[in-house]
């Protein structure tokens, strides 16, 4: 996923954001967490095979 903040956003907010779009896209690599076709994102819940 990619964030710009706005030029007029607080620095405080803009960082806190863009953490947690970093934060979201390491899970996203690491295969805990997808984005459906209508832009949700839920768990990925690997079921173990026999």
């Amino acid at each position: 996923m990619v964030w710009n903040p706005p030029r007029d956003l607080d620095a405080e907010y803009a960082d806190y954001l863009s953490a947690s779009v970093e934060r979201l896209n390491g899970l996203i690599a690491d295969g805990v967490v997808e984005v459906t076709e209508d832009g949700s994102i839920r768990p990925v819940f690997d079921v173990p095979e026999d």
